[in-house]
């Protein structure tokens, strides 16, 4: 047995156990038989995940994203909640009003349901062998990386300062992220371009780069998907740009075979600095919506403000990071309020008629309709308000499968664009598992769709040709 398997079947279920030993005193008064048994349950769970993942293979990167999902959205904060008298009491910033420790228990029972059967289903996903064909990364032109990259910077240079100028995607009081002063729903396009297409192009011109041994293209490549979600996250004051330009590089490269040592250790260095720095975001964030402070000004309150200092210490730098995951924080403010709603509107809400995403933010977290401000569900979550606690255990299931075929699909696929499509289809799943805004996903794989169609055509792009029915008159 390797020590990658010692580590996912052994330890780390065995650190769930340790985990129930430290958080038990917080449900004495409950069934304390019930908590062992769950906690043995999510042992059990995160072994078969462990088996999952110890075989590799093109599957690989959706068992991680799904495992981290259960692991650190839901069993995770739950662990943090039962410790942290701030978090249940609702004053964290997470978990709505706070949450007693019965609505807790019943979380953890949910949660372990689900992820007991998505460990299974997992499994038996493995027994279906993937086919090997198309599975070989084609080799793109030379000219494929250039064209990606100038692409990709010329779009970024017309969208980020219109999002600017027009306050798209900016979270404004009132407005709506896809609100700005143009006709015709241009800021929903300008949006969408800028958070797809443009990451697309950048990861197509480090795959073609990185083919032909273009050390330059590639390193602007990195410097254009880096850049642009930088300026856009100052630009919308949302973290969600720049933390996934982060996830987007990691996943081509684990896609792609590239993803060394050296790389794994950056990556784990970048991921920790980035979430260690959401407070100070925070502070940056509510300076720019509420203080109606310019980015700069607002730039240099976040960095002179000491968030850490004034929250409260470590923790407090941990507790956002953790709870940004969207997962058991919302499931168990969902669980205290009996957040559900009736079942005719239920198939209202898979139809994209009625909005959860809404209905929590208003219902459960109180906020105003006119406020900038959505709380998304998570995936159980919006299952639980729409279909209840046993709708939760056949929709993940369900969900599962349909994540499965997507991505077999585009893994078997010929596409000269296969490993940027399967990086955009990796996005797309973890923002579906950790939002769980389930009503808005035809757009979101409209988006998927389009982009995919641009990313392919521009990596078809060959070198120069001479006319089929011209040839060179011999001397």
């Amino acid at each position: 047995m390797n020590r990658r398997r010692i580590v996912l079947v052994w330890i780390l279920p065995s650190a769930v156990m340790a985990g129930w030993a430290v958080t038990r005193d917080y449900y004495s008064t409950l069934d304390e038989g019930l908590y062992l048994l769950l906690n043995v349950g999510a042992a059990t769970a995160t072994a078969l995940f462990g088996l999952s993942l110890s075989r590799g293979g093109a599957r690989a990167p959706i068992r991680w994203i799904a495992f981290t999902v259960f692991f650190l959205g839901y069993i995770a904060q739950l662990w943090w909640a039962a410790l942290d008298p701030l978090v249940q009491s609702g004053t964290g910033g997470v978990m709505g009003g706070g949450v007693k420790p019965p609505a807790m228990l019943e979380t953890f029972r949910q949660v372990t349901l689900c992820y007991v059967v998505a460990g299974v289903a997992v499994n038996v996903f493995d027994l279906v062998p993937v086919s090997k064909r198309g599975q070989r990364e084609s080799p793109l032109s030379e000219r494929v990386s250039r064209v990606a990259l100038y692409c990709g910077l010329g779009v970024s240079a017309v969208c980020l300062p219109l999002m600017a100028v027009f306050d798209i995607g900016f979270t404004r009081m009132g407005t709506s992220p896809y609100e700005g002063n143009l006709p015709f729903r241009l800021a929903g396009w300008i949006l969408n371009v800028q958070r797809a297409v443009v990451p697309g192009l950048a990861l197509l011109a480090s795959v073609g780069a990185e083919q032909h041994g273009q050390t330059r293209v590639r390193r602007w490549g990195m410097v254009l998907l880096f850049g642009a979600g930088a300026l856009d996250s100052v630009i919308t004051t949302s973290k969600m740009p720049i933390v996934l330009a982060l996830v987007r590089q990691f996943f081509l490269l684990v896609v792609t075979g590239r993803l060394s040592k050296t790389r794994r250790r950056a990556f784990g260095v970048a991921a920790v600095t980035l979430g260690l720095s959401f407070p100070a975001f925070g502070v940056y964030r509510v300076a720019r919506t509420l203080n109606e402070l310019d980015a700069a000004s607002a730039m240099s309150v976040a960095v002179a403000g000491n968030a850490l200092a004034d929250a409260g210490g470590f923790a407090a730098m941990v507790r956002p990071a953790l709870f940004r995951v969207t997962g058991a924080g919302v499931l168990a403010a969902l669980n205290e309020a009996g957040a559900q709603v009736p079942e005719q509107a239920s198939w209202s809400a898979l139809m994209g008629e009625f909005d959860v995403t809404a209905y929590v933010t208003q219902t459960v977290f109180g906020f105003s309709r006119h406020d900038a401000m959505g709380v998304a569900p998570s995936i159980l979550g919006w299952l639980y308000v729409a279909f209840g606690p046993e709708g939760e255990v056949v929709g993940i299931g369900i969900a599962l499968v349909v994540i499965e075929v997507l991505w077999v699909i585009v893994v078997c696929s010929r596409l000269r664009s296969r490993p940027v499509q399967l990086v955009q289809v990796a996005v797309f799943i973890l923002l579906l598992l950790v939002e769980g805004t389930l009503e808005g996903v035809s757009m979101s794989l409209a988006v998927i769709v389009g982009a995919g169609i641009v990313l392919e055509w521009v990596a078809r792009v060959d070198g120069r040709r001479t006319h089929p029915r011209w040839e060179p008159r011999r001397p």
